[in-house]
Formats: C-alpha cells, structure tokens, sequence
C-alpha cells in the first residue's frame, strides 16, 4: 500500500501541478450507539476540531493527505449521588471520545466540462480512537480502524474565485479493532496488563480483523467551498457528514459531522 501510494505522488510530480497547505479548526458533532459500552444511543459535541492538509493538484491527477484530531465531550446530564464507599458525595463523568484520523486520497479526472469537472479514485485512511465512556465512573475502551475506499468527486467553479466540491466514499474493504467490554472482560485486561500505552496499542491492533462492506461500512460525504483572497492565499468551509456501521463483537451505530473554516496557502 505505502508502495501504491508513493508510485501515485511520483506520477502525479512529474506534471505541472500547484501545491496547498492548509490549516482547519471547527466544531464537530457525534452520535453513537456502541453496544459494547451502552444500550442507549449517546450524543457528543466538541467546538473545536483541528486538522492540516497537504494537496497536490496536477492536470489530471490529485491527492490530499490530511491529519484531524477531535476531541468530543458527552452530552450527558452531570449529577452528583452519594458514594458509600467514599462516605461522601460524587459527581457523575461525562463521556470523552478522542479521535486521530490520517486520511489520504488519490483522483484522476475523467471528465472535464466547461465550469466543472468528475474525478474517479481511491481513499485510504487510518484512525486511532479512545472511548471513555461516562457512568458513575469513566469506562475505557478503544477502536482502531484501516480503510479502502473508490471515491467520487464533482467539483464546480462558477467564477474565477469561487470553487465548489462535492467529494463522496465508502470502504471496500476495512481492518477494524474494537474493544471488548472494558474492565470485565479478560482479552481487555490482558491487553493492558503492561501499564504501557504504546503496547497496549499493539495489542489492541493485534485483535483487528480484515472485513468487507457487509460487516462494516463507513461512508462519508463531503461539501467543500473555497474562496481565493489572492495570488497565494485561500479560505473556505469544509462540511462533512460520515455514517458508521458493525456488528463486528456488538452492534455499533454512529453518525457524524466536522464543520471546519480552513485557511490555504498555495505555491
């Protein structure tokens, strides 16, 4: 895979091609249903994503590569109770779902048309997650995953600095790790029974099983807007809405949305 990856950014290098950094922060949205941790379908929000990006864009070929950290707090109802353990008053944990997701894509366009034009290619894309789950007390778990996806991109430019782009994916096939259930189960206990995060990490990923679309689907849409401020310098908005779905050790449900003002210098 790093071999496809590299062959494509040579491809690509050998035409002329602009070059774009970016910087994105926003709020973020998810709910999710992990019946691993919960029955009851949990809502989390944080006002602050935050990602960089590095485009490459040729005459025919494009790619991205881009790293998001988000960071969500649950919508819980805070509450204090009496600990009798303790002898004294509690308070309640909200949940904390930390997310790191690498995603990288690979276009080339097959249609050009005027103001706009369809792009055909492939997604890869890597994410590490920490679930803490708030009860009485936090409840940890994890989930990791590696995805392939085709894409799809129609982008549409009205006026000279103005850009539309409607991206769409969906896994073809994904390497997904998910948590057992916390603290009683022993597969949980045996992986972190090192006290060490970097081998706990291992291990989790060592549990990952290769799956197709009909065990686990993740599938994202996304609506981005540019605006050129100048020779160099764009700014713009980035919506996207992704829907997740297993049964891979219990049913999951999840549905999410990043919301990000990005900033872009191009050379």
């Amino acid at each position: 895979m790093i071999r496809l990856i590299l062959w494509l950014c040579l491809v690509s290098l050998s035409s002329q091609a602009q070059q774009t950094i970016g910087l994105k922060t926003g709020p973020s949205w998810l709910k999710r249903q992990d019946l691993v941790f919960s029955a009851s379908t949990r809502s989390a929000f944080t006002p602050v994503s935050t990602g960089i990006s590095y485009e490459h864009a040729g005459q025919k070929h494009r790619q991205q590569i881009q790293l998001l950290y988000t960071g969500l707090t649950g919508k819980e109802h805070v509450f204090t109770y009496q600990e009798q353990y303790f002898n004294g008053a509690t308070q309640t944990s909200p949940s904390n779902w930390l997310f790191l997701d690498l995603h990288f894509h690979w276009q080339y366009v097959v249609k050009e048309a005027g103001k706009y034009d369809i792009a055909l290619g492939g997604a890869t894309a890597a994410q590490l997650g920490a679930l803490f789950y708030g009860y009485a007390d936090q409840v940890f778990g994890y989930t990791h995953q590696f995805r392939v996806s085709p894409t799809l991109t129609w982008r549409f430019r009205p006026a000279p600095k103005h850009q539309f782009t409607l991206h769409y994916e969906q896994n073809l096939i994904a390497w997904v790790a998910r948590s057992p259930y916390a603290m009683n189960d022993d597969a949980f206990i045996a992986d972190q029974q090192s006290h060490n995060d970097f081998r706990t990490l291992w291990n989790t990923l060592g549990r990952a099983r290769l799956v197709g679309p009909a065990a686990f689907i993740h599938a994202r849409l996304q609506l981005n807007y540019r605006y050129r401020l100048g020779k160099h310098w764009q700014t713009g908005l980035v919506h996207t809405l992704y829907y997740e779905q297993t049964d891979l050790g219990a049913p999951l449900r999840a549905l999410g949305s990043h919301h990000l003002l990005g900033f872009y210098y191009q050379f």
